[in-house]
């Protein structure tokens, strides 16, 4: 348990002062009947009644099980009793005997109604039944000895029994604690209380003996004064006051000293208050209060029935008849008006006042600091008067036709006069100036006019507050923070705070923070709340013109709409004890989940709802509470006093949920109560689902790409074939046209050889030009088969090579060099044309710039044919490698048509000294009968199974 402060009962106020609250079957209490009180280290209360156990948070019942199996038998509870360690002990009318802590329950059964039950030093616990009187193990609930006897008479008094003054019928003596408290029988004779009477009791934190009777309700044996010897005071708080029953089986003091009292009619809480209530109860003759003013003799409270000298405690009637109008004079004394016109009351007595006019109305009354009376009548209007004058009338353009019905005096001696217009009329001692809406009042009918000691002016209307500083007026209403717009009243006080009053509550406020709200509009006034839970039992109310007064001693009067009530600013009673928070309950798409170590929610969770209670008994309503969920919430909620929260679509991960609370004075827990979960996530929400749908992206990414690579393959092949058909054409006119033709000049050339005579001069030019049309002829035939060809060999590719290097003198042709690697395999006619004239190029460039050896090697691979190049000569140039020869093109056309195939050409210098050139054509394009249909699959199988595929099923990735 947290420990702290937080004042007791007041013994000066009476029993009927303190605020009572009742809680019935109409707040939810399953049961009235209450034997028995107790309360646990973590705040609960918890209640023994007719229908079982009852754990209470202060707005809540809940009914506990007494067994482990959860259920709902639970019988009567007649005693409660929590231990040192912090279990509770609950004893019941079937003879069951509990002890609970936490969440774990240990029962032993004794066979008879148990009436009470008590904790010994040595911290063995002693049980009495309705025949004998048991001592148990606090740990193992084992007897550690019995008395088979009857529970006696009279008991030893060193013993008190456990029942703290249980009574059997017919006993003598059976209240031993009555008398270790101080009270003595002659007392409870005098209030003819017998012994068999008194169920229980008890001392409270402030010295107060607190006695449960059986019938004749609650009494109150206050703390002597200051001599030892005054004779105890006595109260009795009953039925007639507000107590749910006269039979009150127990009585019991909380952490935060409220008295609880358990009754046959339901449960009852005492507590002192911030707030007094002074009403016809403590003797005042009306709880319509018209008229209230605070002078140094004393607070006095007019009505329609006389006239009231008033403190915390009681009232004292000082005259009869209707009063009017109150007003304080300078000398201390009182001023009141009656029928009978304007009088004075001093030194206790009253006498009437010559004024000169006949004024039987006056409903407000004032005097201002230089001893001169102001005052209205309803029917003759403002009048002034000074002692030995007559009074004289009021006469201003402002007041025509005009209704007063406030009047104030400042510190500098100016007089404020409030119309029922909403006006305001101020008097310099020279001349009156009217103030309106226009001057930003806040408008609406003007109920108080207050005055502080800085020339500053306090004005209450209907639609705000304002305050008149000496050259303007500035306002406040709701939008500044305000509680509300509707302002019965407001005084300032020396602490610097400004007290105002509300039809729903009293509201204090730093001054200081409303003038810091005028010139910054996005800043709220932060102000402290009291209502009906500080004890406000009724509305603050206006009817007069007076509905407010501070008295001397700086404690605030106000009207209510039931007597009176009173604050004392500078000695509020303040609960500095801050309430354990506990959560209580945990929901996952409304189905409640257990509270335990691991909590793993369900995937698709999503609404989730954690309850929690913070346990301040003395105002439950005013708890707030602040809350944050680790992994989703960057920072704490803003205060709040509802008492669960919500999350809706969590997305999976492991959280911690942590709430604090504050009382109703603002006092915080600073120690979280935390709960732990875990949402799990659904398939599609893993880190290996995710991962697969990478995989997946990056497969169909793969996908994509080789589909458009395979399209641009296609695309091209069906290039090639168009160029395939434009060759077989051009094969026929060759063959049809130009070789016939060809092969008609080599005749007709041949006859010529023959006709013409060796030593002819032309016969040299004749047979050359035989030669050419032969060497012609030849060269058609090659070009027509090439062109005829679907498919070409290594053995093709290197005759074409080799036809390249015929210009070249016959020593040149001898160092070039040809090999042949790995299986050969069928070649594209299309792209074996473009192979060899890219190798064609290649091969003239070498022969051309190299004195060395030239060395040409085909390689067939599985996924890609390469042509390679090497000559030993001085290299090439980077200039040239990247721009060429001005005027050549033969590097820009090798390029160019290796892209035709979408293959890789690489012209680079080698370290040795010469050229290095290698055309790598991808086996889709190189090879003919290339498979392009065949899927991955296939190729797996293929591999795995080990099954060679002939040349024409190469698949793409080969």
């Amino acid at each position: 348990m947290v420990e702290g402060t937080a004042e007791a009962l007041n013994p000066e106020q009476k029993i009927t002062q303190y605020s009572l609250t009742q809680w019935g079957h109409r707040d939810g209490l399953p049961s009235t009947a209450i034997y028995a009180v107790a309360q646990t280290p973590d705040g609960f209360l918890w209640l023994g009644t007719s229908d079982g156990l009852i754990r209470f948070d202060g707005l809540r019942f809940v009914q506990v099980s007494l067994s482990n199996a959860g259920d709902v038998a639970f019988g009567r509870v007649q005693a409660l009793k929590m231990d040192r360690p912090g279990a509770i002990w609950i004893g019941t009318e079937s003879g069951s005997l509990v002890r609970m802590k936490d969440s774990s329950m240990k029962m032993v059964m004794l066979h008879a109604p148990i009436v009470a039950i008590g904790e010994n030093a040595d911290s063995s616990i002693e049980v009495e039944t309705s025949d004998r009187l048991l001592r148990l193990d606090p740990s193992s609930m084992e007897i550690k000895s019995k008395d088979g006897d009857p529970v006696p008479e009279n008991p030893d008094s060193n013993r008190a029994p456990p029942s703290s003054g249980r009574s059997r019928e017919g006993a003598a003596s059976v209240c031993p604690q009555c008398a270790s408290l101080g009270i003595p029988s002659s007392l409870l004779r005098r209030e003819n209380l017998d012994w068999s009477q008194i169920h229980k009791a008890i001392s409270d934190h402030d010295g107060n003996v607190w006695i449960a009777t059986r019938e004749s309700g609650l009494f109150r044996v206050a703390r002597p004064g200051g001599s030892s010897s005054a004779a105890p005071k006595i109260d009795r708080l009953s039925t007639n006051d507000g107590l749910s029953s006269d039979s009150v089986w127990d009585v019991f003091e909380d952490r935060e000293h409220n008295l609880w009292v358990a009754t046959q009619n339901g449960l009852n809480r005492l507590r002192d208050d911030k707030f007094s209530i002074v009403t016809r109860r403590t003797g005042l003759l009306s709880n319509d209060i018209s008229s209230l003013v605070a002078v140094k003799s004393g607070v006095f409270a007019g009505s329609n029935f006389g006239l009231n000298r008033v403190t915390t405690t009681h009232s004292e009637t000082v005259l009869h008849g209707s009063i009017f109008s109150l007003a304080g004079a300078s000398d201390g004394s009182l001023f009141f008006a009656t029928s009978l016109g304007l009088s004075q009351l001093k030194d206790g007595k009253a006498r009437l006042l010559p004024l000169g006019v006949d004024v039987t109305h006056i409903t407000v009354l004032l005097q201002g600091s230089s001893d001169e009376l102001w005052f209205y009548d309803q029917d003759k209007g403002l009048y002034r008067w000074r002692e030995g004058h007559t009074a004289i009338r009021v006469i201003d353009p402002s007041l025509t036709n005009k209704s007063i019905s406030l009047m104030v005096a400042d510190s500098g001696g100016r007089v404020w006069l409030g119309l029922t217009t909403g006006g305001i009329v101020l008097y310099d001692g020279v001349g009156f100036r009217t103030f309106t809406e226009a001057d930003n009042l806040p408008g609406g009918l003007l109920h108080s006019i207050s005055a502080g000691s800085d020339r500053g002016v306090w004005i209450a209307s209907e639609r705000g507050l304002a305050l008149f500083t000496g050259d303007r007026v500035v306002s406040w209403s709701r939008k500044n923070g305000l509680p509300g717009n509707r302002v019965l009243w407001a005084v300032p006080t020396p602490a610097g705070r400004l007290w105002v009053g509300y039809n729903i509550g009293i509201a204090s406020m730093r001054i200081e923070d409303l003038l810091h709200a005028e010139s910054d509009a996005h800043f709220l006034v932060p102000y402290d709340f009291y209502d009906d839970g500080d004890g406000l039992k009724a509305n603050p109310e206006q009817r007069g013109s007076t509905p407010v007064a501070v008295a001397p001693d700086g404690r605030i009067w106000l009207t209510t709409s039931e007597g009176l009530a009173t604050i004392d600013p500078a000695h509020l009673r303040k609960n500095l004890l801050p309430p354990p928070v506990r959560i209580l309950q945990l929901t996952a798409d409304d189905a409640e989940v257990a509270l335990k170590n691991s909590i793993t929610l369900p995937p698709h969770t999503h609404r989730v709802e954690i309850n929690y209670s913070g346990l301040s008994l003395t105002d439950s309503r005013k708890v707030s509470f602040r809350y944050r969920l680790l992994g989703f919430d960057p920072q704490w909620s803003q205060a709040s006093t509802r008492r669960f929260s919500t999350y809706t679509n969590l997305p999976p991960g492991s959280y911690h949920f942590e709430v604090i609370a504050a009382n109703e004075d603002g006092i915080w827990n600073e120690t979280p109560d935390r709960l732990a979960f875990t949402l799990a996530p659904a398939v599609y929400q893993t880190k290996w689902f995710f991962a697969l749908c990478i995989l997946a992206l990056l497969l169909a990414g793969i996908f994509l790409v080789r589909l458009r690579v395979r399209s641009a393959a296609d695309r091209l092949r069906l290039g090639f074939e168009e160029r395939l058909d434009e060759r077989v054409r051009v094969a026929q006119d060759l063959h049809d046209n130009l070789l016939q033709e060809v092969m008609g000049i080599s005749l007709q050339l041949e006859i010529a050889d023959e006709l013409t005579p060796p030593q002819a001069a032309g016969k040299p030019i004749l047979r050359r030009a035989l030669q050419l049309s032969e060497s012609t002829l030849t060269h058609g035939r090659g070009a027509l088969t090439t062109l005829r060809s679907t498919a070409l060999t290594g053995q093709d590719i290197r005759q074409a090579l080799t036809l390249a290097a015929t210009p070249f003198s016959e020593e040149r042709r001898r160092v070039v060099e040809y090999n042949i690697h790995g299986t050969e395999l069928p070649m594209g006619a299309g792209v074996a044309e473009e192979i060899v004239q890219i190798g064609r190029e290649a091969l003239r460039n070498a022969l051309q710039h190299t004195e060395g050896t030239v060395h040409v090697d085909i390689h067939y691979a599985p996924s890609r044919f390469r042509l390679v190049i090497d000559d030993e000569g001085k290299g090439i140039s980077s200039p040239v490698l990247e721009s060429g020869v001005p005027g050549h093109f033969g590097l820009r056309g090798m390029r160019e048509r290796a892209a035709r195939i979408a293959s890789t050409l690489t012209i680079q210098p080698m370290a040795r000294g010469g050229t290095h050139v290698q055309l790598s054509v991808p086996a889709r394009m190189a090879y003919s009968g290339f498979n392009t249909t065949s899927g991955l699959w296939t190729r797996l199988m293929t591999r795995w199974t080990g099954r060679k595929r002939p040349a024409t099923e190469a698949s793409p990735d080969e």
